[in-house]
C-alpha cells in the first residue's frame, strides 16, 4: 500500500489477524520431535510486544476508517491470557485494553468471554468497577462463597455505553 498499491490498504481484520497470530505465539513446534512446546519467555515477550504495538497503532487510526473494533480488543486481551508473562503484565494490560474498550463503546461478549479467562474473579471484577459498573454486589453478581467462581454477568447488565458503538463496528 505505501508503495502505490491501493488495493492492498491494511484494514482492522489485518490488524486482528496480526493479533491473534501474536496470541497463538505461546506455543512453537519442537524441530526435533514436531511436538507442540512453550515457546521461550523472550519469544513470548517479542510476541506480546508486536502485540502492543499494534493495538497501539490501530487505536491512532493508522489508516482512514481503520479503527479498534471488538475484534480487535478481545483479541488483544486473548494475547494477555495465552502468553506468559512476568510480573502481572498480562492482567495489566488486559484492564487496561479493556477500559480503552469500555471508553469506545466497544464492548461485546467476545470481549468479556476474553477479560473472565485473563483476569481472576477478583480482578475481573475489579477491572468492571474500575471502568463504572456500578452493579458488582447486586442481584447475585458476587463471587461464589468460596471466591473461586464469578456468577455470569451478562451484556444487557454492564452500561449502555460500553456497548453504543458495538454492534455498528461489526457492521462496518
Amino acid at each position: 500500500y505505501e508503495m502505490g498499491n491501493m488495493e492492498s490498504r491494511p484494514n482492522a481484520q489485518a490488524y486482528s489477524m496480526v493479533l491473534n497470530s501474536c496470541a497463538f505465539a505461546d506455543m512453537v513446534q519442537d524441530g526435533k520431535t514436531g511436538r507442540l512446546v512453550r515457546a521461550s519467555p523472550a519469544s513470548q515477550a517479542r510476541a506480546f510486544e508486536v502485540a502492543e504495538s499494534t493495538l497501539r497503532k490501530v487505536q491512532g487510526e493508522p489508516y482512514p476508517g481503520v479503527l479498534p473494533n471488538p475484534v480487535i480488543y478481545g483479541t488483544f486481551i486473548k494475547c494477555c491470557g495465552r502468553l506468559d508473562l512476568p510480573g502481572g503484565r498480562s492482567e495489566a494490560a488486559a484492564a487496561s485494553a479493556f477500559a480503552d474498550c469500555c471508553d469506545a463503546g466497544l464492548v461485546t461478549d467476545f470481549v468479556l468471554t476474553q477479560l473472565r479467562y485473563v483476569l481472576s474473579p477478583q480482578r475481573y471484577l475489579r477491572a468492571l468497577a474500575d471502568s463504572g459498573y456500578r452493579d458488582v454486589n447486586r442481584r447475585g453478581k458476587s463471587l461464589s462463597r468460596d471466591g473461586k467462581r464469578l456468577r455470569r454477568i451478562r451484556l444487557d447488565e454492564l452500561p449502555a455505553g460500553w456497548r453504543r458503538n458495538a454492534e455498528r463496528s461489526v457492521r462496518d
